[in-house]
This record gives C-alpha cells, structure tokens and sequence, in this order.
C-alpha cells in the first residue's frame, strides 16, 4: 500500500502577492527535514504539502516525526 503525507499550512495562507516565495521556502524547509529519512517528492496544491515517498524504502515513522517539527505547519495527517 502507498503512503502520503498530507501537511496544512497554517498562517502563510493569508499573505498576499508574495505567498508564491512563502510557499517554496516551506517546501525547502520540509524537503530538508525528509532528506535523512529517504526520497520524497514534495509538492504544493490548494494550501495543502504532499509528501510522497519516491522508494519503499524510506523511513516512514521518522518521516512522520519529522513533518510534525516544520515550522509554518498547522496539522498533518497520514493518507
């Protein structure tokens, strides 16, 4: 079974024009902290990061420690 983390940014969704640069530098910082755990693709929809493990063998439970420490998150949730 595959498995993805979904993260809910918290306040970052209401800055204005400049948000796109908020937007990649949380991805920077989230793609920093799953980088010890295994390959991760991580992207951005609709105010919600998709983590997605690119290999089976990525560290799920330190991933999972991990999202829950990113600053800029409100709430994650594991899909």
């Amino acid at each position: 079974m595959h498995e993805i983390f979904l993260l809910k940014l918290g306040e970052i969704v209401l800055k204005g024009q400049n948000r796109k640069q908020f937007e990649n530098k949380l991805r920077q910082n989230v793609r920093r902290r799953m980088r010890a755990y295994g390959d991760f693709e991580i992207y951005i929809i609709q105010s919600t990061v998709y983590v997605e493990p690119k290999t089976t063998t990525c560290d799920l439970e330190g991933a999972w420690g991990a999202c829950k420490q990113v600053f800029g998150i409100a709430a994650v949730a594991r899909a």
